[in-house]
Order: structure tokens, then C-alpha cells, then sequence
């Protein structure tokens, strides 16, 4: 009897894994896309620096040179991570009845409740994993960076902190990021399963007569406002409690001697609304028994 059931949670797990390798090597641009525009952004910064002086970084703490630029990509990583996570989301069940694939789908010994339990793991595990390794590729990139062009140790660079400390910290990072924008993923595949025809038209038709609607109605704006805060206000963007304000020019590279810098009270992007995060876990969680509900039910468009 535990050997059937040792053999039966393998093969569910077999048929996981399956299906998650599935989900990837049908849409790579979850990968090519963050890991594109993280290592531009990697590339362009470390060109700024190297054309920068140690003399350029003027009163400032080199360690806060290092953290302003890290959070920068970290964000671009991050943002882009969440982008492609919400194309994906959105197109996955609609595209699968468009090209009747999913009548394929349902001859294959995979029940829906695995099929999207699997497409979930892609934006709740997958892309941000992805998104991890692209930031620690990045603390790794920036530090060898910093040690090259200004002669600075690991240590002069993040300060008390060290790269190991600011590296896991990023685990947490990815972990809230995930969590903060699930009820997102949720509604997106809620509409992917659902509607007929060009479902980022419908997203956007909704929001837009909701908002416009709020506003003459009830001259408010809080349905555009939750929604914003929820796609770019995630608690786990703001990694050091930092602001910066300055510019650069193209000329003599970085000029780094131009920026100011504010140690400021943590905002939204530094702390965490731990109800909004339940709040949100919970939408989540429903948006997707509902999925599981519709795709039995769902037929080729």
C-alpha cells in the first residue's frame, strides 16, 4: 500500500516537473526578456563606472555609490521579471483554446488542477528565481566592477553589510516581490481562462470604465491608485532605504559627483503592508481554485 503511494506522489511529480519544463520551453521569452534588459543595464552601468574617478565620488560614501546602483538594475530585474510574468499569465489559457491545444492538453494524462498549478509555479517560482540569479549576478558584477575602477575593497563597498548578507537578502526580496503581485497573476489567468477574444483589451477596457466610472461617481481615485500601488509600489523593490537625485551626461561618463543623496524615513517601496500582502495571498489563491474551475469547463475558441 505505501509502495503505490510512494510511486503514485512520484509519477504526480514526474508529471510536474513535466509539465513546468513544458511551460518554459513553450515561452523562453519569460527567460530571454529580464535576462536581456538586466544585462544591459549591468553593461551600461559598469561603462558609466569605468569612466567615472575615485575622485568623482567627491563627499559620498563609495558604499552608497555601490547600493544606488545595485538597487537600480535589481529593479530593472525585477520589474521585468514582473512583466513578462503578466504576458504570460494573461495569454496562457486563451492561447491554448485560440490554437486548440488545449483539447491535446486534455488527452494527456494531466489533470487541470496540475496544469495550473504548474503555469502558477512559473510566476511565483520560475521567473523570480530567475530574477534572483540575475541579482546576485549583478551584486557579483558590480562588486569585481567597484575593485577594478576605484581600488575600493568588498568590504569599503557595502559597508558593514557584506555581499553575502546583501545577496541573501535578496531571497526575501524575490519572496515578497512574488508574493505582492500573485493576486495580479491570479485575476490575469482568471481572464485568461474566460474570455473569448483579446484578453489585454479586456483588462484594460475594465480598469479604464472602473476608474472612469469612480471618478465622475464618486470623484475618487482609488480603484487606478490600488491597482498601481500593487503592479509598482512592491515592498520588496526598495532593498537599501535609499533616495537618489542627480543626472549624468554622456561626455565624461558617470558623473556621480552630481547626485545627492537623502537618508529618508522608509516609504511603501521599504516597508511591508503585511495586510495587504495576506489580503492579496488570499485573492490569489481563490483566483486560481476559480481557474481550476473554469479550464474543466473551458472549450477551443
Amino acid at each position: 500500500m505505501n509502495g503505490r503511494s510512494v510511486n503514485r506522489n512520484t509519477l504526480a511529480w514526474n508529471q510536474f516537473i513535466w509539465t513546468v519544463r513544458r511551460e518554459l520551453w513553450g515561452n523562453r521569452f519569460l527567460v530571454v526578456v529580464p535576462t536581456a534588459l538586466t544585462l544591459l543595464s549591468l553593461l551600461l552601468t559598469c561603462m558609466g563606472l569605468s569612466k567615472a574617478s575615485l575622485h568623482s565620488l567627491d563627499n559620498m560614501d563609495p558604499a552608497d555609490v555601490f547600493r544606488g546602483a545595485t538597487d537600480a538594475i535589481t529593479h530593472v530585474a525585477a520589474l521585468s521579471g514582473m512583466a513578462v510574468s503578466c504576458i504570460y499569465a494573461l495569454g496562457t489559457f486563451y492561447n491554448e483554446r485560440k490554437d486548440l491545444s488545449i483539447l491535446f492538453w486534455k488527452s494527456m494524462p494531466v489533470s487541470d488542477f496540475m496544469s495550473v498549478l504548474a503555469k502558477a509555479s512559473i510566476v511565483l517560482f520560475a521567473v523570480p528565481a530567475l530574477v534572483l540569479v540575475l541579482n546576485w549576478i549583478s551584486v557579483i558584477t558590480l562588486s569585481i566592477a567597484g575593485r577594478i575602477d576605484f581600488g575600493l575593497t568588498l568590504a569599503a563597498l557595502t559597508s558593514s553589510q557584506g555581499v553575502t548578507v546583501m545577496m541573501s537578502n535578496y531571497i526575501l526580496y524575490a519572496l515578497i516581490n512574488a508574493l505582492w503581485w500573485f493576486p495580479v497573476y491570479g485575476v490575469l489567468f482568471v481572464v485568461s481562462v474566460l474570455v473569448r477574444s483579446i484578453p489585454a483589451g479586456w483588462v484594460l477596457g475594465v480598469l479604464a470604465a472602473l476608474g472612469i466610472a469612480e471618478f465622475f461617481l464618486l470623484n475618487t481615485s482609488r480603484i487606478t491608485s490600488t491597482v498601481w500601488d500593487r503592479l509598482f509600489d512592491s515592498p520588496g523593490r526598495g532593498s537599501q532605504n535609499r533616495l537618489f537625485q542627480g543626472s549624468y551626461s554622456r561626455g565624461d561618463g558617470l558623473n556621480i559627483h552630481q547626485f545627492t543623496l537623502q537618508h529618508g524615513a522608509p516609504t511603501t517601496h521599504h516597508t511591508l503592508d503585511l495586510n495587504g500582502l495576506l489580503i492579496g495571498i488570499v485573492v490569489g489563491i481563490v483566483c486560481l481554485a476559480l481557474t481550476i474551475w473554469l479550464r474543466r469547463r473551458a472549450e477551443p475558441i
